[in-house]
């Protein structure tokens, strides 16, 4: 006894039936209202045909319902038997269908969690959930690789951003330093973040901090959108070469905070050989302890501001 339901031999069976009763495909599909195709996908046991039309496909070829599921001739002897032969099997074929549907739909479930968890987790590497955050780019992006490419020889220090309302505006600022003592005002790059459209302000916007240096000159951009702000520092002829570099790179970032200065970089100059290089927030952070013995630093720091510059 079958334990499922033969498309094939139902197929074939359908077939010499038809033939028996010299009847073509399309005429059979004829009498069912149906097209030759579908015969010829029943016969071929692609498919059964749906259960609106068994009663008359077995009408139309002269059998029962129980040799078109049985998918043979059935003595009149064993018709009570083979009736409850196909009963069982169209029950177990059931469940075995059931449990293929469920097994199908677990292993959707499954892929579309895999799948929304590599989105979830690509959207945030990309920073797309970050608001009121700064963040190094990733040094293995494609984006930071084309930049350190196009400032060559320097490093390029890039940083991005994600604010709301809370920080329109942003202000870069060159911090120069002689044995830990700062020497005279910063210089600044200010720039406001959101823009207005038909009179409202925008309620967010990213962008990128970038801080390059070309020999003697220091450039900060800020970027946003299709708007660049830039200003270019050219250091002191004292300064101009720089014996070591720093970046505070924290791969986490900063939550931005109202008030807070964030150094992104450092440049350090000495003619005393080799120097050690801080890390930039603990330079600006005590430069009198921490660049007593550094002839010269150059800090670059960010701020984010809670009102327009």
């Amino acid at each position: 006894m079958s334990t499922y339901i033969d498309q094939v031999k139902i197929g074939r069976y359908i077939a010499a039936k038809r033939k028996g009763l010299g009847l073509t495909q399309a005429q059979l599909a004829d009498k069912l209202g149906m097209s030759d195709k579908s015969v010829s996908k029943w016969e071929r046991g692609v498919c059964l045909p749906d259960v609106s039309v068994y009663a008359d496909l077995c009408d139309a070829l002269g059998i029962s319902l129980n040799e078109f599921l049985a998918g043979e001739d059935i003595a009149p002897e064993s018709l009570e038997h083979k009736s409850e032969e196909t009963i069982l099997t169209i029950t177990k074929d059931g469940n075995r269908r059931s449990t293929r549907l469920r097994r199908i739909a677990l292993l959707l479930a499954a892929a579309f969690i895999v799948l929304l968890l590599g989105t979830v987790w690509f959207l945030k590497s990309e920073g797309y959930f970050h608001h009121n955050y700064m963040l190094p780019y990733d040094q293995n992006s494609d984006q930071y690789r084309l930049a350190q490419q196009l400032s060559v020889p320097e490093t390029p220090y890039l940083y991005a951003f994600d604010v709301n309302k809370d920080f329109p505006a942003v202000r870069l600022s060159v911090h120069v330093y002689d044995h830990g003592k700062e020497l005279g005002e910063p210089q600044s790059l200010d720039s406001n973040l959101l823009d207005y459209v038909n009179g409202r302000q925008e309620s967010k916007t990213r962008g990128t901090l970038a801080v390059l240096r070309h020999q003697s000159k220091l450039s900060l951009l800020i970027a946003t959108g299709d708007s660049t702000a830039r200003l270019d520092y050219d250091l002191p002829e004292e300064i101009s070469t720089i014996t070591a570099m720093a970046e505070a790179a924290d791969p986490n970032g900063h939550q931005l905070e109202e008030g807070a200065v964030y150094p992104l970089c450092a440049y350090y100059c000495t003619d005393a050989g080799e120097v050690s290089a801080p890390a930039p927030a603990e330079a600006f952070a005590d430069p009198a302890e921490t660049l007593g013995d550094v002839e010269y630093a150059v800090i670059v720091t960010a701020e984010f501001h809670p009102e327009e510059l």
